[in-house]
């Protein structure tokens, strides 16, 4: 008589494999390792164009991040979007059934990138322009790497809501380039509404003056990107992959 195998469960996916995979599928696309170049050389254009108003290290680090912010946008669209536009994110979701984790593991790593491009471009374009980061600037510069972090999560989130590749791509620099715009047109109180978009908020945390207001610009980006992750995880929780 032959013995019938004792069948046992598949092991769960781990927080750490989860990590790996999204960067491993972030990194692995052509599109987007051209994006982080593009995204540098952005930020060094930035922050020439800013000290050629104003030669403080302040305005390079506010010229790189509003650059590199747009490179930034695009790559967490694409790692947002990305595997819907070729169809694979049903095998993701089968390798990680717990959804909110899998979202969660796809934020993580794009505001991993986020931070380490709007860093890089940061430090770059200061020391292109003549200026050599002093700790004075820390705090500057703090505010820059947050600010990409928030982009690139934030970006991963529009593109899990929107999920097609060109619509997120174009929707995030829409949202980032056009929105502060037609919103600076509507007064709210002493100032304007366009003042707690994302890339105001942005800029108001590289260049607050003050820890309060450095905290006011944080609590903004926050809200922006809670409620985008909660529409993007009631959509993916509730809606067919």
């Amino acid at each position: 008589m032959t013995a019938v195998p004792v069948l046992q469960t598949a092991p769960r996916a781990s927080w750490a494999g989860s990590l790996r995979s999204e960067l491993l599928k972030l990194t692995s696309l052509t599109s987007v390792r051209w994006t982080f170049v593009i995204a540098v050389a952005a930020g060094i254009v930035g922050a020439i164009l800013q000290v050629g108003i104003a030669v403080t290290p302040t305005a390079a680090l506010l010229g790189s991040t509003v650059f590199s912010a747009a490179a930034i946008g695009v790559i967490g669209a694409v790692a947002g979007s990305s595997e819907y536009a070729t169809k694979t994110i049903g095998p993701s979701l089968m390798a990680a059934p717990r959804r909110a984790a899998f979202l969660f593991s796809k934020l993580v790593v794009s505001a991993i990138a986020g931070a380490a491009v709007s860093l890089v471009s940061a430090v770059l374009g200061m020391l292109v322009v003549g200026l050599v980061p002093r700790a004075d600037d820390v705090a500057a510069i703090a505010g820059c790497t947050a600010y990409g972090a928030a982009v690139g999560a934030f970006a991963a989130c529009f593109g899990m809501v929107i999920r097609s590749a060109a619509g997120s791509v174009a929707g995030i620099l829409g949202f980032l380039i056009l929105l502060p715009g037609l919103l600076g047109a509507i007064r709210l109180g002493d100032g304007y509404l366009s003042d707690f978009s994302v890339a105001e908020s942005g800029g108001r945390l590289v260049t607050a003056p003050t820890a309060g207001d450095a905290l006011a610009a944080a609590l903004a980006l926050a809200v922006w990107l809670a409620a985008c992750g909660t529409v993007a995880l009631v959509r993916l929780i509730r809606t067919d992959a």
